[in-house]
């Protein structure tokens, strides 16, 4: 394993930034609590929503509140 992972452009899109800030707005509106954008360390899946704190705050990157 040469430690390169190959990532379609679909998935580029669907695991980018502009996604997860939509998604955490939509949980957070929907539901009515605070939601996070964090980035992993994960090429696949390189940022996450997080609707509780995040371990590490120097991950966060957008939080939108309910």
């Amino acid at each position: 394993m040469t430690g390169f992972t190959r990532i379609s452009d679909k998935r580029k899109i669907l695991a980018g930034f502009a996604n997860a800030h939509r998604l955490a707005l939509r949980i957070s509106e929907a539901a009515n609590i605070n939601t996070a954008v964090t980035r992993t360390d994960d090429p696949t899946q390189p940022f996450k929503v997080s609707i509780s704190d995040p371990r590490d705050p120097k991950q966060i990157l957008r939080v939108q509140q309910g």
